[in-house]
């Protein structure tokens, strides 16, 4: 009864032992694999002189209109023009102000937690033309009587607008 007690003893240290081991070599060759966050990477020999050309492109070559015969209280098509060489790319975001008393004013929008699909629209590169249609009775409701304008952002800095009447 002793001698099993001693053999499965020693077959349980031995098992210990070779898991020990296995461990201590894993370890030691993920080490190996992995990169030294320690060492210092010499940038001296990179060349970091990349020509990247500058995209020119003029707000004087982008022409929006109203697509005749699609104008409503509720929306229209709209039709943007970009005679640039590098067209401009455009997003469904837009704004409308309404003249009041001779100032443009910000139409408020009906729910101002209202959100715009985030995508690119690009010109045809035949046409150098892109048409969607805007339904802004869901976001500003149907627009009354009155002189308006319809504001798409270019870029950060530029805007584009064309101006519309309601009767």
């Amino acid at each position: 009864m002793k001698k099993g007690i001693l053999i499965f003893s020693i077959i349980i240290c031995v098992i210990i032992l070779i898991i020990i081991f296995i461990m201590y070599w894993r370890r030691n060759t993920a080490n190996e694999l992995s990169p030294n966050l320690n060492t210092t990477v010499s940038t001296e020999n990179l060349n970091y002189d990349i020509d990247i050309p500058e995209i020119e492109r003029s707000k004087d070559k982008v022409k929006m209109t109203i697509k005749e015969g699609t104008l409503t209280r509720n929306g229209a098509t709209v039709i943007i023009h970009d005679d640039n060489e590098n067209p401009y790319i455009y997003g469904n975001d837009y704004l409308i102000y309404r003249m009041e008393e001779n100032e443009w004013k910000l139409v408020e929008p009906i729910d101002p937690d209202y959100i715009v699909d985030a995508i690119a629209l690009m010109v045809d590169p035949n046409t150098h033309e892109i048409e969607f249609d805007i339904d802004w009775s869901k976001v500003f409701g149907e627009l009354e009587n009155g002189r308006y304008m319809l504001v798409k952002e270019l870029d950060y800095q530029d805007y584009i607008t064309v101006e519309f009447n309601i009767e």
